[in-house]
């Protein structure tokens, strides 16, 4: 296998014409000389034990043996919410007739499971069974990116380039398994700003005296009688009286 290895580092591979950001530069980062990838799951309001029974279903049918690769669950404790797996597997550049290019890999992958959270940590590990290249001098920015840290070398960028991809399938995978878990988002409550306030009005000048308005003058009606007499009374001539008859008794 080593000999596999070694004859794949001389002989370059086809790369995408494409250069990805996200294979670029910081894509693989190093923590105390080791390439180690972490990423986490957010899972509001899953409580803590379910989300460790769902991560450890998932790691126990995701890492299984497999013929010559010991893919397997190698610890799991639900006291500390904690999962460690080891994974074998190919990656696999190209696969066509009389060209079969791919080279092992093997890590550790562990899972700490918190309220509401799942962190993963995905590590690679030089084994004994196979005389690996280790990562650090395989797919970290110094073997991998060009002078100018745009492009990455034809020779060494597949590894970087898959090795990610198996991560980000690792991530996603989980991910899916754990989905349900999730408390349903309540809608916002509506956010209510108070108003300005109101300008000062000068204040409004006093109301007129109230007056009544002056009664209508009284006509005489048509035709009225005066009183105490039968006489005809005219709106023109006013009122008249008979003349008065005087009797002379003998």
């Amino acid at each position: 296998m080593k000999q596999l290895l070694l004859l794949l580092l001389l002989i370059p591979g086809l790369l995408p014409a494409q250069e990805n950001p996200k294979y670029l530069e910081g894509a693989v980062p190093v923590a105390d000389g080791k390439v180690v990838f972490t990423r986490e799951l957010s899972l509001p309001g899953a409580p803590r034990q379910a989300i460790f029974n769902g991560a450890l279903a998932w790691a126990n049918e995701r890492f299984m043996p497999d013929g010559e690769f010991q893919s397997r669950v190698l610890t799991s404790d639900a006291e500390n919410g904690q999962i460690a797996c080891l994974g074998q597997q190919y990656l696999v550049f190209t696969n066509k007739t009389l060209a079969l290019d791919r080279a092992v890999v093997q890590f550790h992958l562990t899972l700490t499971c918190t309220p509401g959270a799942c962190a993963i940590r995905y590590r690679y590990n030089v084994g004994d069974k196979w005389e690996n290249i280790p990562a650090e001098e395989q797919i970290t920015d110094k073997y991998t990116l060009t002078k100018k840290k745009d492009k990455l070398i034809k020779a060494t960028g597949k590894f970087r380039i898959h090795t990610i991809d198996l991560m980000d399938e690792l991530h996603d995978g989980l991910g899916k398994a754990l989905a349900g878990l999730a408390a349903p988002q309540q809608p916002a409550a509506p956010q209510t700003r108070p108003l300005p306030p109101l300008p000062r009005q000068p204040p409004l000048p006093p109301l007129p005296p109230r007056t009544e308005p002056p009664s209508p003058a009284t006509r005489p009606s048509p035709r009225t009688r005066c009183p105490a007499t039968s006489t005809k009374c005219s709106p023109r001539t006013g009122c008249s009286s008979p003349p008065a008859t005087t009797t002379v008794s003998t």
